[in-house]
């Protein structure tokens, strides 16, 4: 799994004589992914999202390989308000719920809505006072509110 952030090494070709030229041929890679010669990609993605990329391998012999390449790359992001914390998972231009803990003075959380447009999460009051929220929603980006 990919993650926003975190530190990626595959090997994508092995074999032919290095080194090895690699373009890109369709589609594009993921931010903050880079090809290397010896075969590799590498890098720390810095935008989630669904990814698909064909790359082309030339070697110093003059061989040729392809490969398709599909990627889904996940954001965890926590979201902190009264009643408590959110975790959310976003994955492009979409959000799902991940997890939840509450604060003391507060219920568990109850999930409204989970995904994948809309995370909606209520923290009930143990007594008296009103409830706590948070509202995560997907159009162009993902944007979270809390309350």
């Amino acid at each position: 799994m990919l993650r926003t952030g975190g530190g990626y090494e595959e090997r994508l070709f092995s074999g032919g004589l290095e080194p090895y030229q690699l373009e890109v041929i369709a589609g594009s890679l993921p931010a903050g992914l880079v090809l290397n010669d010896s075969g590799t990609l590498e890098g720390s993605p810095t935008g989630s999202g669904i990814f698909d990329v064909t790359v082309r391998l030339t070697d110093a012999a003059g061989q040729i390989k392809e490969n398709l390449l599909s990627f889904i790359i996940r954001e965890y992001r926590a979201i902190s308000a009264r009643g408590g914390s959110v975790t959310v998972i976003v994955t492009g231009d979409s959000v799902g719920f991940f997890s939840a803990l509450q604060a003391q003075g507060f219920e568990p959380a109850e999930v409204y809505r989970s995904g994948p447009l809309v995370v909606e999460v209520v923290f009930p009051p143990t007594s008296g006072d009103e409830a706590s929220w948070v509202r995560c929603e997907a159009a162009d980006t993902v944007r979270c509110a809390k309350g």
